[in-house]
């Protein structure tokens, strides 16, 4: 049976590395390609960094509790943090069809739109104060634990 990650992190930018690592360590034991490993450090990356520059707006310090594994052929990721009501899945979607100078003005949106994108499954609420993103990405079939 697989081990899951599960971190602690910090409203602070350079929890990013510890997130990086954890991940990187989750994705080499269940022996993932560089790509998917890069996909799913890719959308969870965008996430916590958007909590942490965005997400203490009313409150000083939050908490972010991230816990990933793998069942069969999917990854879970579970996202929860007690910051300001944000569902990511409301956000303005980026104009990717816009000329790039154009696009260059418009803020924020694209980090959002890349973590949605990338995963197949992608839900938000908000429960007992906290922020919960729950989010799951099929393991390719050359790359499943059950081959």
């Amino acid at each position: 049976m697989s081990t899951p990650l599960r971190l602690s992190l910090a409203n602070d930018l350079e929890e990013l590395e510890r997130l990086s690592l954890g991940l990187e360590a989750f994705c080499r034991e269940h022996g993932f390609p560089p790509g998917l490993t890069y996909s799913l450090e890719l959308a969870l990356d965008e996430i916590v960094t958007n909590i942490i520059l965005y997400g203490r707006f009313r409150v000083r310090r939050n908490h972010i509790e991230l816990h990933v594994e793998c069942k069969k052929n999917v990854i879970f990721a579970h996202v929860e943090d007690d910051g300001v009501p944000f569902n990511p899945l409301l956000a303005r979607k980026p104009e990717l069809d816009l000329p790039l100078d154009q696009r260059q003005r418009q803020v924020g949106g694209l980090g959002i739109h890349l973590a949605t994108s990338i995963m197949d499954k992608v839900a938000y609420r908000r429960t007992a104060g906290k922020n919960i993103l729950e989010m799951e990405k099929t393991i390719p079939e050359e790359c499943a634990l059950d081959k």
